[in-house]
């Protein structure tokens, strides 16, 4: 089972507000009438800030169609095309199987537990989105980073994994159990992590310029001249991390549990760890 470490109010508003405040702007999300999708050839459709609950639109034509800030669950997209669209959104327990997202933009959604086995996201931006360890990828085509990377997801991290061969720049890791895995000078930079353990995990020397590390567990973890310029710590332990002040000064601490037990940046509710 994940540890997952303690969270505050101020952290999960901070999810909240990166995930579907663009939603929550809008006010409540309108749901999609099947009605709206009847025709065969829905390509450049704005379908955005909507619902997509229990849909079937499979061997649909929806070139360039925009889901952006959406709700896409328990929805049939297999054999779709998709090339182009816009699905900055939530992706959780829907089919892709094989869909063409051939160009598609999938910069920061959430996909859960969803399946895209056989799909071709060759060329799709992948960048920020966040990508649970149960979605399925059998066959899928993806650009060289990306499918290296839904390989080692989808056979599970385990704790004390080496993960230096791998680049881990822009990817957003949410609920992992990274509990001494090897960092060590891999690239992570402009990366969203995500209520994760990374207890004891050797960061040395990472690139982690411009990272979000939300509400993770870094206690004991070797961060020795790793670069954290301009990066935002919030709701983190660091609880006997090694790590220099030099190293703090570069950085935004919102709620975080500083090596020495104290707490540093304003925190509503409990401070992470003991």
């Amino acid at each position: 089972m994940v540890k997952r470490p303690q969270s505050n109010t101020l952290v999960l508003i901070g999810i909240v507000a990166m995930v579907v405040l663009p939603a929550l702007a809008c006010g409540k999300q309108a749901s999609i009438s099947p009605n709206e999708l009847t025709a065969n050839d829905l390509s450049g459709k704005d379908f955005s800030y909507r619902e997509i609950v229990q849909l079937d639109l499979s061997g649909k034509i929806m070139r360039n169609v925009t889901f952006r800030g959406s709700d896409v669950i328990n929805s049939n997209f297999s054999g779709a095309d998709l090339r182009g669209a816009d699905l900055r959104a939530r992706l959780h327990y829907s089919n892709f199987t094989s869909a063409d997202l051939r160009g598609a933009d999938l910069s920061d959604a959430w996909m859960r537990e969803s399946n895209f086995t056989g799909a071709d996201l060759q060329g799709a931006r992948l960048d920020r989105t966040c990508i649970e360890e149960k979605n399925v990828w059998t066959n899928a085509k993806l650009d060289e980073k990306w499918a290296r990377l839904v390989v080692v997801i989808s056979a599970g991290i385990q704790p004390g994994q080496d993960l230096r061969a791998y680049d881990l720049s822009h990817i957003c890791l949410p609920y992992y159990n990274l509990e001494r895995v090897d960092l060590r000078d891999v690239n992570l930079r402009e990366a969203r992590i995500l209520f994760s353990n990374l207890t004891g995990a050797n960061l040395s020397h990472a690139n982690l310029q411009k990272a979000q590390l939300i509400s993770i567990n870094l206690s004991d973890a070797d961060l020795s001249g790793a670069d954290l310029g301009e990066a935002e710590l919030e709701g983190v332990n660091l609880r006997g991390a090694s790590i220099t002040q030099s190293q703090l000064d570069k950085v935004v601490l919102k709620c975080v549990r500083m090596p020495d037990g104290s707490v540093k940046g304003e925190c509503f509710g409990f401070p992470p760890g003991p």
